[in-house]
């Protein structure tokens, strides 16, 4: 599945849960409730009609929060 073909739905939905490893972050998301004439290819949706998923990011050098840089997990 490309979900770059979704991301509109994902700007309008929710960050469920935020795991920070090492240089690794995993994000786990909802899109905003779909309607199955939006979707592009057959997607099961969850049972609040939103895609639900992990986008996994690696080779992570800084977070900041504002302008402070994060230390530790």
């Amino acid at each position: 599945m490309n979900i770059s073909e979704y991301t509109a739905f994902f700007h309008d939905g929710s960050i469920i849960d935020i795991e920070h490893k090492n240089d690794k972050v995993e994000l786990s998301m909802s899109s905003a409730e779909m309607d199955e004439t939006d979707l592009k290819e057959p997607i099961v949706l969850s049972k609040d009609d939103c895609i639900v998923g992990k986008l996994h990011i690696e080779g992570i050098k800084t977070i900041k929060i504002g302008n402070e840089i994060l230390k530790g997990l």
